[in-house]
């Protein structure tokens, strides 16, 4: 049997080297890039909720903004308005939690606690705010939509 020279050696223990760096650059790519997805998501909500805090600021109704029914808000009275805008914004912000967990930047436990949060806020919601409810149902990732879809209603609509 041949002796392996201690040159080779130390070209192969080099090569692995290497390519354990390029496997860990890949890793921290992807990490990277799931991190840069969240914040860019965030972002999006952070601009939603700065229009529902500037409608609030000023007693205005977002919803009925966004959804052309002006009418609708005028017979709205401050309290209503209140809570339309509080129910949209925690919609956001239950969202982005999703978005979070699913890239794995939320830990197990903290996300159980949204859940418990999700289960009284949005599948609880009120009756009268069933619009916002289904609209914003309609429009989030199909995984939250099954899990708020799983809570108990209310008002019998999943």
């Amino acid at each position: 049997m041949k002796k392996v020279s201690l040159d080779t050696w130390i070209q192969l223990l080099g090569m692995l080297g290497v390519l354990g760096g390029l496997v860990f650059v890949g890793l921290e790519m992807q990490q990277s890039q799931r991190i840069a997805m969240a914040n860019t998501y965030q972002d999006r909500i952070s601009t939603t909720m700065s229009f529902i805090t500037a409608y609030a600021e000023t007693n205005l109704d977002w919803w009925s903004a966004i959804s052309y029914s002006l009418e609708e808000a005028e017979g709205l009275s401050d309290l209503e308005i209140a809570e339309r805008n509080a129910h949209n914004g925690l919609w956001s912000i239950y969202e982005s939690d999703f978005v979070q967990y699913t890239q794995g930047l939320m830990t197990e436990d903290a996300w159980q606690a949204k859940l418990r949060g999700i289960e009284l806020f949005l599948a609880n919601s009120p009756c009268h705010l069933q619009e916002i409810f289904a609209t914003r149902l309609a429009t989030v990732e199909e995984g939250f939509r099954e899990i708020v879809r799983g809570f108990p209603r209310n008002c019998g609509v999943n």
